[in-house]
């Protein structure tokens, strides 16, 4: 029994059809010592995943950076909370080097972690350091757990320092590269211009070596397609909702 091999939507997402083309090229790649036409046609959806698979990892590293941003906001919070608790401290030399810690702290504030990722970067860096100077470091000792905070706190900026500079590296090394939708509509040119009409011959000439490929690529086609339909079904009901 044979699958209807039906061409590829060009509405497919690029993060589905990135998925689907290293599935089709791993399909593709199991025929290939036998069939040389099928070699340059899975070199080529190969490159194409890999190079979508790049923007892929363009998005996890922004994505990874602003959880390193959340993670440094979430360390400078805890000092913040920290020493307003030992502001209402019973032992008076914590509560009073509590409050004189405060009037540092209070010129950054909660407002810090809600600045863009470059001032909040500068700002904490001068927290750090002023929390560093000698007078402060004999404030920070009175506090029970405050040079623990500390020290989080510049590690997090550290990897969030590194997560910016990953971030900048890669945006550097894709700025002049194929954007991820002419690459998505290149693989849909290639699959339904290359793939299947040579798919839907050999199966004409040899269907009983090509039936297990045929029908393993007709349902991979078959559900993004499904996906595609399904995506454009809900916004026309939405429409028709509003």
């Amino acid at each position: 029994m044979t699958v209807k091999l039906n061409k590829l939507l060009k509405e497919v997402r690029v993060s589905y059809a990135t998925n689907l083309a290293r599935r089709i090229s791993d399909e593709l790649k199991e025929k290939a010592s036998n069939d040389k036409y099928i070699v340059p046609v899975q070199e080529e959806i190969h490159s194409l995943y890999e190079q979508m698979g790049q923007y892929s990892n363009k998005n996890r590293i922004k994505s990874k950076r602003k959880e390193l941003d959340e993670a440094r906001s979430d360390a400078f919070r805890s000092i913040l909370y920290l020493n307003k608790g030992y502001m209402h401290h019973p032992d008076n030399d914590i509560s009073e080097a509590a409050g004189k810690l405060q009037k540092l702290l209070d010129h950054f504030g909660f407002d810090m972690t809600r600045t863009n990722y470059s001032a909040q970067s500068t700002n904490t860096e001068v927290v750090i350091k002023s929390l560093k100077e000698p007078a402060n470091t004999t404030l920070v000792d009175q506090l029970p757990g405050m040079t623990t905070l500390i020290e989080q706190l510049q590690q997090k900026q550290d990897l969030f320092s590194d997560g910016t500079t990953q971030w900048i590296r890669t945006k550097g090394e894709q700025r002049n590269k194929p954007k991820p939708c002419d690459l998505k509509l290149e693989l849909v040119r290639l699959i339904n211009s290359k793939l299947i009409p040579y798919l839907r011959a050999m199966m004409q000439m040899n269907p009983k070596a090509y039936i297990h490929l045929y029908n393993n690529v007709a349902i991979l086609i078959r559900d993004a397609n499904d996906i595609v339909k399904q995506r454009s079904k809900r916004a026309s009901q939405n429409k028709v909702s509003e």
